[in-house]
């Protein structure tokens, strides 16, 4: 039981949103001001990443509950109802939105952030309604829970904003672009495999009735535009390429970061099957954890 809610939940990805937080955190902001001008404590801002999680947490869970159909049309492996009844599952989403919402209420009081609260029940009345309506319609749903990752990875530099305006932070213009890039990656880097999931899909979203990219336009349509986001990411990560004066730094963000994008996207032109985009959609999944590390160690 413990691992089909694990899987449920897709501990993986909670893992690397909890690590991209946490290295946030402790990377950017933590080590870069005297602890007394600090905002949000160490234990707080654990308070948060946990809020966070639960937040996502449930949005796989809801999304899972709305996915019998389609997920049965394209023979993927649901935990709803196979390993979790709908009952158990909902008593999981709603479990999590309450200690959640506890949490916000918490931190939201604590700090004087009471207008900030509003942020917990609208994230997830928006993963809520991707998962009911927003993934099947034009590109909306891939956009919506694009800019919810960016926005996990904004949540800890938010909720310490006041750090950035210490007069101690030497290397705030650092952080601030770190931070800007990083997010930006996530933000495309998702968008993109959304897409190919939504062409991965097609036979189940048709049978639906969902008006996907892939759906509406076609598969090689939907290939072209997915092209086209990985062309912005490319923009994107050579300018900050350009703006290193470091060789070293020039070659391993080359090997890294840029050769890879050039592997991935010889990948995409390559793929005309369902079992070609789904290795596409794996390797955009490493390519994200690679990168994400990357802006995050270096």
């Amino acid at each position: 039981m413990v691992i089909a809610v694990l899987r449920l939940v897709r501990w993986p990805n909670l893992l690397i949103i909890a690590a991209a937080q946490l290295l946030i955190y402790f990377r950017f902001i933590h080590h870069s001001v005297p602890e007394t001008s600090l905002l949000f404590s160490c234990t707080d801002n654990a308070l948060l990443v946990i809020c966070t999680l639960l937040v996502a947490g449930a949005g796989f869970v809801i999304n899972d509950i709305f996915d019998q159909k389609t997920d049965a049309v394209n023979r993927k492996k649901n935990i709803v109802p196979k390993l979790i009844s709908v009952r158990g599952a909902y008593q999981i989403y709603f479990s999590m939105i309450f200690l959640g919402t506890l949490i916000s209420i918490y931190l939201a009081w604590k700090y004087g952030f009471l207008m900030s609260w509003i942020i917990f029940p609208a994230t997830n009345l928006l993963l809520y309604l991707y998962s009911s309506s927003l993934k099947c319609s034009l590109l909306l749903g891939n956009i919506a829970v694009s800019v919810f990752i960016g926005f996990s990875l904004l949540l800890i530099p938010y909720a310490n904003w006041q750090v950035f305006l210490n007069e101690n932070f030497d290397n705030k213009w650092f952080a601030i672009q770190h931070i800007a890039i990083l997010t930006s990656f996530a933000v495309c880097s998702n968008l993109f495999r959304e897409i190919i999931k939504d062409i991965e899909d097609i036979d189940g979203d048709r049978s639906c009735d969902c008006k996907t990219l892939a759906v509406v336009y076609g598969s090689s349509a939907a290939k072209m535009i997915a092209a086209s986001v990985l062309m912005i990411l490319f923009g994107i990560e050579f300018l900050y390429f350009l703006q290193s004066n470091d060789a070293s730094t020039k070659l391993k963000f080359g090997v890294l970061i840029l050769l890879p994008l050039i592997v991935l996207t010889t990948i995409l032109i390559k793929a005309k099957e369902k079992k070609q985009f789904h290795q596409v959609s794996i390797a955009a999944k490493w390519y994200m954890l690679i990168g994400m590390i990357y802006f995050l160690l270096y």
